[in-house]
């Protein structure tokens, strides 16, 4: 899903910094990490709170890093009650872009 929300990630042990989520699902995220430079394979701890008010926090490992200034996210520890939230706030945006495009028709 698009993500207008803030994301936060730190290497582990170390302060968060503020990035920007680019989208979102219930297996990882991509965001715009502008102050820490990552690479493939790197693990990192990983929060977000998402438009329902379900706050996120995992580990999660780059798969990709740094491409156009955006880097892929793959969930590695998250506890099933978030990644349940995170797949239906996906599913609960989708059905609401859905009956606005059928409003529009």
């Amino acid at each position: 899903m698009d993500a207008a929300i803030a994301v936060y990630v730190a290497f582990p042990g170390e302060p968060m910094v503020k990035c920007a989520g680019v989208d979102y699902s219930g297996s990882g995220l991509r965001a715009i990490v502008p102050e820490l430079e990552v690479a493939e394979g790197m693990e990192m701890d990983v929060y977000m709170r998402m438009r329902n008010g379900v706050e996120v926090e995992a580990r999660a490992v780059v798969v990709r890093g740094d491409e156009g200034g955006v880097s892929a996210f793959r969930f590695v520890e998250l506890d099933s009650y978030q990644r349940e939230s995170v797949i239906r706030e996906v599913f609960a945006e989708q059905r609401r872009r859905l009956a606005r495009a059928r409003r529009t028709r």
